[in-house]
């Protein structure tokens, strides 16, 4: 299914999220510039924060079919507190904002499942098999 295949209502919504999620991203580099210009950071810093940010983006890249539609970021551990897999659920249902950005979920360091407390676990596998389902 095309995009123009979708209810109006629907695209306007996740087109609406996209948007938001993009503000808060220019958002964050307008914090930091603003942060330096008052001298709150350090050359060093900002040149670390900027170098930091270059990397991730490039690092995740090769993991999403179409890189150059914008991201919605998710960055929380893998507690069922933080309700990632609504987000992941929510995501996977929702084919015209599918189709309009790609999904990213930062949850925390990457251990072996079975080493992690059992809530953890059991959020890294829902979400494992959520990412299955929906084929994400």
């Amino acid at each position: 299914m095309r995009v123009k295949d979708y209810l109006e209502d629907d695209l306007r919504q996740a087109r609406q999220l996209v948007s938001t999620l993009l503000k808060s991203a220019e958002e964050v580099e307008e914090k930091i510039e603003e942060a330096a210009e008052r001298g709150e950071l350090t050359e060093l810093v900002l040149m670390v924060i900027w170098n930091c940010l270059d990397l991730a983006r490039r690092d995740i890249m090769h993991f999403f079919s179409n890189p150059r539609k914008p991201m919605i970021l998710a960055l929380a551990r893998p507690d069922p507190k933080k309700n990632i897999t609504t987000l992941v659920k929510a995501f996977g249902e929702c084919k015209p904002l599918r189709e309009l950005a790609n999904l990213t979920l930062i949850m925390g360091n990457r251990d072996a499942i079975d080493e992690t407390s059992s809530t953890n676990a059991s959020v890294l596998l829902s979400i494992l098999k959520l990412i299955d389902k929906y084929d994400l």
